[in-house]
């Protein structure tokens, strides 16, 4: 078998990629630009190649501060030709007059040793160190260091930039490099200006804002009422349609979170109330009801039953609404626990994972079994909605290293994609659709896709599947799913069987000390709803394999 060889890299290929995401960025928001941002691209763009790959070089290592003895790459001159027009152009200051404890981070111990012996004493570690030299002047650090410093200046335009091309700072500039490896592969979808995340000049600015209080909330290293409390005062005013929405919601979930941690019900309920997002309505209902406040709690989850944002919440919402009515003194019917239903098996332990262990006891040529869990219901999903995971909607795609949409996660993704969504479940019960199926498995195989898992003998699994499972139990698991594509792509059982007779059936794979999950829960109660064949398989362990699945 032969091994697949990586592409040998332009030596500048980062500078490309630097190249190609400002320029994106000048063509997708180069009319909401301001002219500190424009002025710097340009001033970018204009200097010779070695310094602009040097700037790229430092861009992409998370720092400001570097050594200059650190800074030496081979595709690149001498540094002394490179650095001194740069701090020409005020993209650089060489030996910056920063505060000794800043420089110090760049120092190791051994060189602290060597350089300043009067501070430091031999096999001291390094908060010992460092606590010598926190007198140390920077004319003393200076004299005695042997490289120069460089900071770049302008880093939080290099942030918003790579905002404005990801949509996000999770994402940075090595998303490049594993698509040019080869190691990634996207779908090649529209991006035009007219479908652009930021739709104003106030969506960017409140966009940096957003990243900047969430992250001085994850700066406190012990929270302070005092610091969220001022969070919470300088968060933006966002209108109902909002790209920032999501990001807003999360900040304010999180800051109600840890209100609730420090036992602090009101400035909680107060913080999920700014949140359009769950669990928000939920933890205000929780927080209501443990204050005594019932009739309040019983209110909101009317609200949620209402209008619910997924459907975890209205699940929720009309369980609690009966436990307020109950503490109302108001007569309630109790819910109906559900029992999926229970095959017991007996087998020896081995040290395989136990579904691997019921699966060979299982299987059978004319019976085969596969360890599925998410995996194919999420690859048949991905397969038949392709084209609307990757629809050209308005903010979902805004550079072309997406494996998802920004809006997957949204209660509004079913909407915006409504017609594409009808004609995909129509296509479910045309006789076509095994060939559609097939098609996307072929032409887009290993394309990065949210739900598609691909592998050698994927399709292999999926051919079973067709067969087997009628297209009323493929629509009703996709219905599900589109409901809360965030908590429904999880919770299938681990395990399918395929018959002669051309039936199956679902097995989800419990060891004598493991538990059911609630999402696992839900999803045997909606196939025992639509007459999917599932059962919970109880496994016990027994000396010798005696026993058979009854």
């Amino acid at each position: 078998m032969n091994e697949s060889v990586s592409p040998e890299l332009d030596p500048l290929y980062y500078l490309h990629n630097f190249q190609s995401l400002v320029g994106c960025v000048t063509e997708q928001y180069g009319d909401l630009l301001n002219e500190d941002e424009t002025a710097f691209i340009e001033r970018f763009l204009g200097l010779p190649e070695p310094e602009q790959a040097l700037m790229v070089r430092m861009y992409s290592r998370r720092s400001t501060l570097f050594r200059a003895d650190k800074l030496q790459y081979s595709e690149l001159p001498p540094l002394d030709h490179i650095l001194p027009p740069l701090e020409d152009q005020e993209l650089i200051t060489i030996n910056p007059l920063l505060p000794p404890e800043e420089m110090l981070e760049l120092v190791t111990c051994p060189e602290m040793n060597q350089w300043w012996p009067e501070y430091c004493p031999k096999k001291s570690s390094r908060p010992v160190l460092l606590e010598q030299l926190e007198d140390l002047s920077t004319e003393e650090f200076y004299n005695a260091f042997p490289h120069a410093l460089v900071e770049i200046l302008h880093q939080p335009l290099i942030d918003l930039f790579q905002l404005l091309f990801f949509g996000n700072l999770a994402q940075d500039l090595s998303t490049f490099v594993t698509v040019d490896l080869g190691h990634v592969s996207y779908e090649p979808y529209s991006l035009e200006s007219g479908s652009r995340l930021f739709r104003h000049r106030e969506d960017i600015d409140h966009a940096v804002h957003l990243m900047m209080l969430r992250d001085e909330f994850y700066c406190m290293e012990e929270f302070d009422p005092d610091i969220a409390e001022g969070i919470i005062a300088q968060l933006p005013v966002l209108d109902e349609h909002s790209p920032l929405i999501g990001r807003f919601s999360r900040l304010c979930n999180r800051l109600g979170k840890a209100y609730e941690q420090q036992q602090m019900p009101t400035e909680a309920l107060h913080a999920y109330s700014l949140s359009k997002r769950p669990p928000a309505r939920e933890r205000q209902a929780r927080i209501l009801f443990k204050q005594g406040q019932f009739q309040a709690a019983a209110d909101s989850c009317v609200k949620i039953i209402e209008a619910p944002w997924n459907e975890a919440e209205s699940l929720f919402a009309e369980r609690f609404e009966k436990q307020c009515r109950k503490q109302l003194g108001h007569k309630v019917i109790p819910n109906r626990r559900f029992t999926p239903p229970i095959e017991m098996l007996n087998i020896p332990q081995t040290e395989l994972r136990v579904e691997q262990s019921v699966l060979l006891h299982l299987y059978q040529e004319s019976a085969p079994c596969y360890y599925v869990e998410n995996w194919l219901m999420n690859t048949m999903f991905g397969l038949t909605f392709w084209e609307a995971v990757f629809a050209p909607v308005r903010g979902a795609f805004t550079h072309p290293f997406q494996r998802a949409p920004h809006d997957l996660f949204d209660t509004e993704f079913p909407n915006k994609r409504a017609s594409l969504i009808k004609s995909a479940f129509e296509s479910i019960n045309q006789p076509t659709w095994r060939d559609n199926v097939q098609h996307y498995w072929t032409e887009k195989y290993g394309i990065s896709n949210p739900f598609v898992g691909w592998y050698e003998h994927g399709w292999d699994i999926i051919s079973r599947a067709l067969e087997h499972i009628p297209k009323q139990h493929w629509t009703v698991i996709f219905h599900r799913m589109l409901s809360d594509l965030r908590e429904n792509c999880s919770g299938f059982p681990d395990l399918i069987q395929f018959y002669e007779d051309g039936s199956y059936k679902l097995l989800e794979v419990k060891s004598p000390t493991d538990k059911v999950q609630p999402n696992q829960l839900r999803w045997m109660k909606t196939f025992e709803s639509h007459g999917i064949p599932c059962s919970l398989v109880q496994v016990q362990w027994v000396v010798h394999n005696s026993e058979s699945l009854s």
